[in-house]
């Protein structure tokens, strides 16, 4: 299957390798990881990746800390596990890395999104926080300041 990957160029990779190198990493797990990190790096409207538990996906969402850009990343964990696993390796990564320490917060109902939005690049969404009307709406009426929503470990039963 590793086959039939396409390879990023050697700028992509060189982009995606500095990106994460900037979190604190020296490399890719995979050829996958790159392929991935690569495409989320250039933009791409629908980026799925399909790995398996340990593979590197997380970093690839991680990335979006790295990005200059104001726009933000909501990523949405349906699992508490996983949910809880994010937030505890974002601490450790802020503690490493102070620059993103302000870069990332964990989305609470009490908090306006738009204004979050405003403050972080990354936001962190439990599955039941996701399914909120308030957060559906705040959504919608930000939909132009989110750069992408990525659902994390999404369980296939």
């Amino acid at each position: 299957m590793e086959d039939s990957i396409v390879s990023p160029t050697a700028s992509e990779e060189d982009v995606a390798l500095l990106a994460v190198s900037k979190l604190g990493f020296s490399g890719f797990k995979s050829v996958a990881q790159k392929q991935l990190i690569s495409q989320v790096l250039e933009g791409k409207d629908s980026v799925a990746g399909v790995l398996p538990t340990g593979s590197g996906k997380t970093l690839a969402i991680f990335v979006a800390l790295t990005e200059q850009e104001e726009n933000a990343t909501i990523v949405i964990y349906p699992l508490h596990s996983v949910y809880d696993d994010a937030v505890k390796r974002l601490k450790e990564l802020s503690k490493d890395k102070p620059a993103y320490r302000n870069q990332w917060r964990c989305w609470e109902s009490n908090v306006p999104l738009r204004e979050l939005i405003r403050e972080t690049r990354l936001i962190l969404v439990n599955a039941e926080m996701a399914l909120d009307k308030s957060f559906i709406n705040q959504t919608r009426s930000c939909n132009v300041y989110i750069k992408r929503i990525v659902f994390d470990e999404a369980p296939l039963f």
